[in-house]
């Protein structure tokens, strides 16, 4: 599914065709609540040049990633380059061929030694995907859950025409789904579930 199709999806379930302009809007709202809750996705990437923080050994890291799952050389039959703490990248400086990564918390990975001009490599990481922006966007966390998008844009939907009992059936199925994607991440880097704070229903005693 792309986001063109995404927009359709969202106004032939709402019946709404009157706020076909305010969709993009209540998508973008889907993708903020999906980005604090969701605990991360396994994405992929291709590092290459223009990733590279000039001529070092850093490389820029896609927006939204948490933690480095592997990081591969194209067509090299090995397991992948090791992952090392900082105080561990000089012991291989020395080797011919990129050994080893740091990830930074700063959105950077170092690679050692130092790749040659023009290396790239296979990332996969557990992260969550840039927003979607243009008609064709699309990324794997919407193509194999596009329910999860619709729930959370229509979620949205429903608080502007002010249908409260939509919403609510709307974030429901947005909660479920992301409950079970959070526990099979959980079990994956061996973290915990978010608890999900929205309740638009409960009023206040005082």
């Amino acid at each position: 599914m792309t986001y063109a199709e995404l927009q359709t999806a969202i106004i032939e379930d709402s019946h709404r065709p009157d706020l076909t302009a305010l969709v993009p809007r209540f998508i973008a709202e889907g993708e903020g609540m999906i980005r604090r809750d969701l605990v991360g996705y396994v994405l992929s990437y291709t590092l290459t040049e223009a990733d590279r923080v000039t001529d070092t050994a850093l490389y820029t890291l896609p927006q939204g990633t948490e933690q480095i799952r592997a990081l591969n050389v194209p067509g090299r039959a090995t397991d992948g380059l090791t992952r090392v703490a900082p105080d561990g990248l000089q012991r291989y400086a020395d080797y011919s061929d990129p050994a080893v990564y740091c990830q930074y918390g700063n959105g950077t990975v170092a690679i050692v030694p130092n790749p040659a001009t023009g290396a790239t490599f296979d990332l996969v990481y557990f992260g969550t995907p840039d927003p979607l922006v243009n008609d064709a966007d699309t990324n794997t966390l919407l193509e194999e859950n596009e329910s999860l998008y619709k729930s959370a844009s229509l979620f949205w939907l429903y608080q502007n025409t002010q249908d409260r009992e939509l919403g609510a059936d709307q974030l429901d199925i947005y909660e479920g789904i992301m409950r079970q994607l959070n526990e099979q991440v959980a079990r994956r880097v061996g973290g915990n579930t978010i608890q999900h704070s929205y309740n638009f229903n409960t009023r206040s005693a005082y």
